[in-house]
């Protein structure tokens, strides 16, 4: 009795590992997920098939719905004899290959595919003290599934930048269920891939269907910023006018804009690259809470570089611009004996900076000056400074409660 209930036993054990060895579908040794910004990811994972010698077929069914058939791959890395992938189909959110191969063993492979509705952004807060002197900087990554399969202790790339493609994946609603995950050490890694910036995850991370999990990439308080208010006074509506028309480019906005910067600098605390997202400021009120004064979208950042945010216009700032001359002539000019005459063109502008609130300002004042290629100032009633080929800049300090003007004449030809 014993002796039939050993070999029952030594059956059974047998039997299972027949069917691990040749029968089961092939479990994932490693996985790794580089995931875009444009909704979509590569994904390569590595799994050990055992196979027999001939031709068989092999199925692999936890494969995302969203899968790009013709993207799919398959490469031997480790074999004990040849293997020779004879067809590959994707059939109802399966795949399968017919191989053949010359001995019986182990075989490791790596498939790799594209698929859509995989997704990342990142998010920052910035919450400004009082006074307006430093802020505390914290940002998340999000990374979305929607590709209809979970990932468990995946390897996670993101690729930042815009990649061509001939077929862009459609963004999807957002998924139902969010997870987060914050560190007291730097969570991502980042190096330069051609074109592109890529950022490593240190650990790997599960992520389900319909999931959104955030990852904190930075948490710094203290970080120096400064407060910027910008006035471009020319609206310039160009309604098919000519550029040397009188009244080109004369329309005024009366609203001077308001920036935050900071640098991304290691006297910051930071000096890291800080991947594009959606940046949300917020200030401290007299009671300590916070309110929220408006967001920006940033590029990729460099260490080094400035980030600057716009968060809206100001209340208590206004200004207007006015063209107060213009005069256009031709003159006339001999090259090589031959005689031609050109258009001359000069225009005064009056600026007026207005400052209702109850401390002093500095306005930044940009002035296009868009009517020709070659131009000079003749007359101003302080020092500019160039900005590019066709924009001068003007740094004027506004008492509180009270108003200055600046002005300037230029001459195109």
């Amino acid at each position: 009795m014993r002796k039939g209930i050993r070999y029952l036993v030594l059956l059974i054990a047998f039997a299972v590992f027949v069917n691990l060895l040749f029968g089961a579908e092939p479990k994932k040794e490693e996985l790794e997920l580089t995931i875009y910004n444009q909704n979509f990811a590569l994904i390569k994972e590595k799994r050990w098939l055992y196979l027999k010698k001939g031709i068989q077929s092999v199925q692999f069914s936890d494969i995302p719905k969203t899968l790009e058939p013709s993207s799919v791959r398959m490469k031997l890395l480790k074999s004990v004899g040849k293997c020779v992938i004879k067809e590959q189909k994707y059939v109802n959110d399966n795949l399968y290959w017919q191989l053949e191969t010359d001995e019986d063993g182990g075989y490791l492979v790596e498939t790799s595919y594209l698929s859509g509705r995989i997704d990342w952004f990142a998010a920052y807060n910035i919450c400004i003290d009082e006074k307006e002197k430093s802020a505390d900087l914290n940002a998340w990554v999000s990374i979305q599934n929607q590709c209809g399969v979970d990932f468990d202790r995946a390897k996670i790339k993101l690729m930042a930048g815009e990649i061509h493609r001939e077929r862009k994946p459609g963004r999807e609603y957002a998924p139902k269920t969010l997870a987060m995950m914050s560190t007291l050490t730097p969570s991502f890694g980042e190096t330069s891939f051609s074109e592109y910036h890529l950022f490593a995850l240190k650990r790997p991370i599960s992520i389900d269907n319909n999931e959104t999990k955030q990852i904190e990439l930075i948490n710094v308080p203290g970080i120096p910023i400064e407060k910027q208010y910008i006035y471009n006074g020319s609206l310039l509506v160009y309604r098919g006018r000519e550029i040397y028309e009188k009244e080109f480019g004369t329309e005024c906005n009366k609203k001077v804009r308001t920036y935050l910067k900071f640098k991304n600098v290691k006297d910051a605390n930071l000096g890291i690259p800080l991947p594009p997202g959606i940046i949300r400021a917020y200030k401290s009120d007299l009671e300590g809470g916070l309110q929220y004064l408006g967001e920006e979208l940033i590029p990729y950042t460099s260490p080094k570089e400035e980030v600057k945010i716009f968060v809206g216009n100001a209340s208590d700032l206004a200004g207007k611009r006015t063209q107060t001359n213009y005069r256009k002539y031709k003159k006339s000019r001999t090259v090589e004996g031959l005689k031609s005459t050109y258009d001359i063109c000069e225009e005064t502008f009056k600026i007026v900076l207005k400052n209702r609130k109850d401390k002093d300002v500095i306005i930044t004042v940009l002035e296009p000056l868009y009517r020709g290629r070659e131009w000079e100032i003749i007359e101003t009633s302080q020092k500019y400074e160039k900005i590019d080929a066709n924009t001068i800049q003007y740094e004027v300090k506004v008492p509180k409660d009270s108003k200055r003007v600046v002005t300037y004449t230029v001459r195109y030809f």
